[in-house]
């Protein structure tokens, strides 16, 4: 594991049971860890409330911060804000499982990594469509009167459809 990454792994072994807050934040550092993530910049605070048990770990992540991505719309670079609550279960066993709403791990493990866990989560709050806010205050001009023409050049467009006028004169019933 990378050095950059030792920070996320918590010392289970030496821990009590009940619950346990972690404090990370989460910067380009962190993403480029990670083989060809789309992510390259982030400032994102995450708190992890860790509920050591018998039987097993809950996890429960908060993440808010922002992320530098492309807007869909304009193509330029933004700041996206990002906010999510994930929960990890983590339970004891020496076989693989395939569930996958539920990590399974060797008893007696002495630390248990959350990077991973971090990066995916993160990667799952950002939206399938990423666009600035306001199309006319945060996109270039030169794009958003593209892609937000003024409604009287919509109207004149519905008034001056060639087959819809070609239509009209018929006297179809």
């Amino acid at each position: 594991m990378e050095d950059k990454l030792i920070a996320y792994i918590l010392p289970v072994s030496g821990m009590k049971d009940g619950t346990h807050h972690f404090d990370f934040k989460v910067d380009k550092s962190f993403f480029s860890s990670f083989p060809d993530t789309y992510i390259q910049d982030a400032a994102v605070d995450v708190h992890l409330v860790f509920d050591k048990r018998t039987a097993m770990y809950v996890l429960d992540f908060e993440f808010e911060g922002d992320i530098r991505t492309t807007c869909d719309r304009c193509t330029e670079e933004m700041w996206l804000d990002i906010k999510s609550e994930e929960q990890l279960l983590v339970k004891f066993s020496d076989t693989p499982s395939k569930d996958a709403e539920v990590v399974h791990v060797p008893l007696g493990i002495e630390s248990f990594s959350v990077a991973q866990y971090i990066y995916e989560f993160i990667c799952l709050a950002i939206p399938m469509t990423k666009t600035h806010d306001d199309i006319d205050k945060d996109c270039p001009e030169a794009i958003w009167k593209y892609l937000a023409p003024e409604e009287e050049a919509i109207e004149k467009e519905e008034k001056s459809n060639p087959f819809k006028d070609a239509f009209k004169d018929l006297n179809i019933k």
